[in-house]
C-alpha cells in the first residue's frame, strides 16, 4: 500500500486502482504532479509509476512519464505531461513564432518550456533549421523578421539617410542591445553595407549602429559621408585658419614679452586647453637626429629659443552638432529631447572616456564614436591647422605658398589628393583610347582610307587635349600661381540628354562613359591694358619652376595646333589672299611624351596599362555603360551606347558615338562624327564577322537604325527621323546582351 505496508491483493483489486489511474490522468491538460496521485490510491508509488509507463506505452493513457533520474526515489517529482498538453504549447509557440516572427526565451518561459525544448520545438515546426537564428535572448524567423528590415535599411543606405531602430524593432527585442548589435552587424549589413564600404578610407566606418538607453539608431555610409565631406570638411577648415592665426598670435606676443624681459630658457605657452603641442615654433637642438629637417617656423623665426605652440585641438563639439543638426533635422528632434541645461559640452569629445556616466543624446555619440574614432578627427585638425600656420608663415615671408591663396590649407590638401586619386584613372584611359586608332593605323583588316585615319587621329587628338588641360591645371595649382587670371582654357560643352553638362575640374572622377569629347583650347588673357595676347607656352615656359613649363609646351604642341593659341600661321599670298598653316598633332609622340615625362612635370609618375588594370577598368565602364542604357529612353542614346557596349563586348577596345549635338541637332550632320561611326560599325560587322560570330540579324538592326538616322541629316529632314520602338527595343537588348550570339538565337526562338 501507500503507507509502506505490505499488501495481498486479488486481481481484482489491481484492475480498480488502474481504472482510477486512467481516470485521474486520461482528462488531465495540463502537467501532473503524480505525487498526488501516490497519497490518493492505496497502491505501491513504484507500482502506480510502472503501470502508468505501462499504460503510456500501450497507449492507453496519452502522454509521458518525466522523473528526475539524479534523485535516489524516482517517484520523487515524478510528472505525468499529457500529448496534449505538449500539442498546445507547440501550437502556441508556432502561433506566435509565425506571427511575430521571433519569439523570446521569456515568452517560452510563460508557456512552460524550456529553452532547449523551445529549441527542438522550433526545429520541428520549421521545415529549414536555417530559417532560425537563435539569439541570447530570443529565437528570430530568418524571412519574417529579418526580411522587412532589410527592406527598410536598404531605402536607408539608397537614401543615405538614417534609421530610428526603434520604430521597427518590438521593445522585447530592443531590451536586448547585444541582440538588436548582432542582428544588425551579422545579418543584415554584411549583405549591403559591407559592399558598399568596400574600397573607402579604412579609417573611416562603412556604418554606426548607436544603442544607448532607449535609442536604437542606423547611420548608414552615405549620410556619415556627407557630414565628413558637406558638414565637417567647412568647419574644420574655418576652424583651422582661425586656430592657426591664434597660435601664431600666442608665439609672437611670447617672443615680444620674452625679448622685452631678455629672459633664457624655453618657454611654454599652453592653449585653450592648457595642453602642449609637440610641434615646436623655434630652432631645434644641434644634437637632434631631425636638425637637418628644419621646420618652416625656424626658418623664419629663426630664434635661438624654442617656443612650444598650443595643441591644434578641436572645434566645439557643441558647435559640430549643431551644423550637423541644421541639415538633419529629423536627427535633431531626438537629440533635442535630452535636457543639456546640466551638461556643459564645450569640452566633451572625451567625456565618456572621462567618465562621465551620463548619455547625452545620439548626435554627441555619433561625433564622438564615429567623426573622432580612434582620434581620427584631432589628427585631421592638428594637419588642418599646422598647414594655415605654415601658410602664414610663408606668406609673412612673401614667399609661394605652392597652394592657390583663394583656397583653404586643407582644401587644397583634398584637391591634390582628389587628383592623385584619379590620375592612374586618367592614364589608363587616355591608353585604352589610343588603342582604337591605332589598331586603324596598322591593321589590314580595317580598310580605313587616309582621309577616314586623319578624322579618327584628329578625334583622338581632342582626347589628348583634354589630358593635357588637366595636367597644366594641376601644375598652376601646385605651383600656386592662379591660372584664370593668366591662361584660358576654352571648352566646347553641351547638353546631353537634356541634362545640362557642366565643365569638369583638374580633378573631377574620370568618365568612363562619355560619348561628346570637348574640344579643348589654350590661350592667354590679355594683359589689361589692351595690349597684345601672350604666346601661352612660351608664358609657361617662363612661369613653371624648372622643366615643368618646357614639357608642358611640348605636350601641347604634340596636341596640335588647333588646340593652343599659336598653333595656327596666318600668311598672305602673293595674290592677295591669306592661307592658313595649322600645326599638326601627333599622337603617338603625345603618349611617348607623357609616358616618358609625366613624373618630371607632375610630380607623379605616368601608370602604364597593364592587364589586371585594363580588365578593371573595362569591367567598370561596362557595368556604367549598361546602367545608363537600361535606364535610356531616347532612340539616340540607345543607339550610342548599344553601339559603344558591343564594340567593347566584340573588339575589346572603347569607342565614343556621339548621336546629337543638343536636342534640336543630331550630330550626324557633322561629317567628321559620321564618318567615325561609320568606321566603327564597318569594323563591328563587316569586317570578322565569321570569326567573332556575330549574327547578321543584329548587323540589320544597326544597318536599319543608321540609314534612318543619317536620313534625318539630310538638309530636307534635319534630324525628324524617329526610330520605330520597336527597332530601339531591339537595339537596346543588343547591347544589354552578355553574349550577342546567345541573345539572339532565344530572341529569333520568341519570334
Amino acid at each position: 500500500g501507500n503507507d509502506g505496508v505490505k499488501k495481498i491483493v486479488t486481481a481484482q483489486y489491481e484492475n480498480k486502482r488502474i481504472e482510477e489511474i486512467k481516470n485521474s490522468l486520461s482528462t488531465a491538460s495540463e502537467p501532473v504532479k503524480l505525487i498526488d496521485i501516490f497519497h490518493t490510491i492505496d497502491w505501491d508509488p513504484h507500482d502506480i509509476l510502472s503501470e502508468i509507463r505501462r499504460l503510456c506505452s500501450s497507449h492507453e493513457l496519452e502522454g509521458e512519464v518525466h522523473t528526475d533520474n539524479s534523485s535516489s526515489n524516482v517517484t520523487t517529482g515524478a510528472i505525468y505531461i499529457p500529448d496534449a498538453y505538449e500539442q498546445n504549447q507547440k501550437s502556441t509557440i508556432e502561433t506566435i513564432f509565425q506571427t511575430q516572427g521571433y519569439i523570446t526565451k521569456i515568452q517560452a518561459n510563460q508557456i512552460g518550456v524550456s529553452v532547449k525544448r523551445l529549441e527542438e520545438l522550433i526545429s520541428d515546426i520549421l521545415n529549414n533549421d536555417n530559417d532560425a537564428i537563435i539569439l541570447p535572448s530570443c529565437i528570430i524567423h530568418r524571412d519574417i523578421f529579418l526580411s522587412p528590415l532589410q527592406v527598410i535599411v536598404e531605402e536607408c543606405i539608397e537614401m543615405e539617410s538614417f534609421l530610428d531602430l526603434s520604430l521597427h524593432l518590438p521593445s522585447d527585442i530592443l531590451f536586448c542591445k547585444d541582440d538588436v548589435r548582432t542582428v544588425m552587424m551579422e545579418y543584415i549589413l554584411p549583405k549591403k553595407e559591407m559592399e558598399a564600404s568596400s574600397g573607402s578610407d579604412p579609417a573611416t566606418p562603412g556604418h554606426y549602429v548607436l544603442l544607448e538607453e532607449e535609442e536604437a539608431l542606423y547611420f548608414s555610409q552615405g549620410l556619415i559621408n556627407n557630414i565628413s565631406e558637406k558638414i565637417l570638411q567647412p568647419l574644420i577648415e574655418n576652424y583651422a585658419k582661425s586656430r592657426a592665426k591664434e597660435i601664431v598670435h600666442i608665439v609672437d606676443e611670447s617672443k615680444k614679452k620674452k625679448n622685452n624681459h631678455q629672459s633664457s630658457g624655453t618657454s611654454s605657452i599652453s592653449g585653450k586647453d592648457g595642453n602642449k603641442s609637440k610641434k615646436n615654433y623655434g630652432k631645434p637642438k644641434n644634437k637632434s637626429r631631425n636638425s637637418k629637417k628644419k621646420s618652416m617656423t625656424e626658418d623664419v623665426e629663426n630664434d635661438n629659443d624654442t617656443i612650444e605652440a598650443p595643441k591644434a585641438g578641436l572645434p566645439q563639439l557643441k558647435t559640430v552638432v549643431k551644423a550637423i543638426g541644421e541639415v538633419y533635422t529629423d536627427i535633431m528632434d531626438i537629440q533635442d529631447s535630452y535636457d543639456d541645461s546640466e551638461n556643459n559640452h564645450e569640452s566633451g569629445w572625451y567625456a565618456i572616456i572621462e567618465g562621465r556616466d551620463e548619455y547625452d543624446g545620439p548626435l554627441y555619440g555619433f561625433c564622438r564614436c564615429v567623426l573622432n574614432k580612434d582620434s581620427k578627427l584631432e589628427r585631421i585638425c592638428s594637419d588642418a591647422v599646422d598647414a594655415e600656420i605654415q601658410k602664414i608663415l610663408k606668406l609673412r615671408q612673401g614667399s609661394s605658398t605652392s597652394m592657390n591663396r583663394k583656397e583653404g590649407a586643407m582644401k587644397c590638401q583634398n584637391i591634390e589628393k582628389l587628383f592623385e586619386e584619379h590620375f592612374p584613372t586618367a592614364c589608363h584611359y587616355i591608353q585604352l583610347k589610343a588603342k582604337f586608332p591605332q589598331f586603324c593605323m596598322s591593321s589590314s583588316d580595317m580598310e580605313v582610307n587616309e582621309e577616314e585615319m586623319n578624322i579618327i587621329a584628329k578625334d583622338f587628338l581632342h582626347n589628348c587635349a583634354w589630358f593635357a588641360k588637366r595636367i597644366t591645371e594641376y601644375c598652376l595649382f601646385k605651383a600656386g600661381l592662379d591660372s584664370e587670371e593668366m591662361f584660358q582654357f576654352t571648352t566646347e560643352f553641351k547638353k546631353q540628354d537634356d541634362e545640362e553638362s557642366q565643365e569638369e575640374n583638374f580633378y573631377s572622377p574620370i568618365d568612363l562613359t562619355e560619348r561628346f569629347v570637348p574640344k579643348v583650347f589654350l590661350s592667354c588673357t590679355s594683359d589689361g591694358d589692351g595690349g597684345d595676347w601672350k604666346d601661352p607656352l612660351q608664358l609657361l615656359r617662363e612661369i613653371m619652376p624648372g622643366n615643368i613649363g618646357v614639357g608642358l609646351a611640348r605636350m601641347w604642341i604634340h596636341t596640335g595646333g588647333e588646340h593652343y593659341d599659336g598653333g595656327t600661321k596666318i600668311s598672305e599670298n602673293d595674290d592677295g589672299t591669306r592661307s592658313s598653316f595649322v600645326r599638326p598633332g601627333d599622337m603617338n609622340k603625345f603618349v611617348a611624351h607623357v609616358e616618358e615625362n609625366c613624373l618630371t612635370i607632375v610630380g607623379i609618375p605616368f601608370k602604364l596599362l597593364d592587364k589586371k588594370a585594363e580588365k578593371k577598368l573595362m569591367f567598370s565602364r561596362r557595368k556604367e555603360l549598361s546602367t545608363q542604357l537600361q535606364g535610356a529612353t531616347s532612340a539616340e542614346k540607345i543607339y550610342d551606347l548599344s553601339i559603344m557596349l558591343l564594340y567593347q563586348q566584340l573588339r575589346s577596345m572603347i569607342v565614343r558615338v556621339d548621336s546629337c549635338n543638343d536636342s534640336n541637332s543630331r550630330s550626324y550632320n557633322n561629317e567628321e562624327e559620321r564618318c567615325i561611326i561609320k568606321v566603327i560599325l564597318r569594323h563591328l560587322f563587316d569586317n570578322g564577322n565569321e570569326k567573332k560570330k556575330i549574327p547578321l540579324q543584329v548587323k540589320e538592326h544597326f544597318d536599319q537604325a543608321s540609314s534612318l538616322l543619317f536620313q534625318g541629316c539630310s538638309n530636307e529632314v534635319k534630324g525628324n527621323i524617329d526610330l520605330p520602338e520597336n527597332l530601339v527595343q531591339k537595339l537596346k537588348d543588343c547591347g544589354l546582351s552578355k553574349d550577342i550570339s546567345s541573345h539572339v538565337v532565344s530572341m529569333q526562338e520568341e519570334e
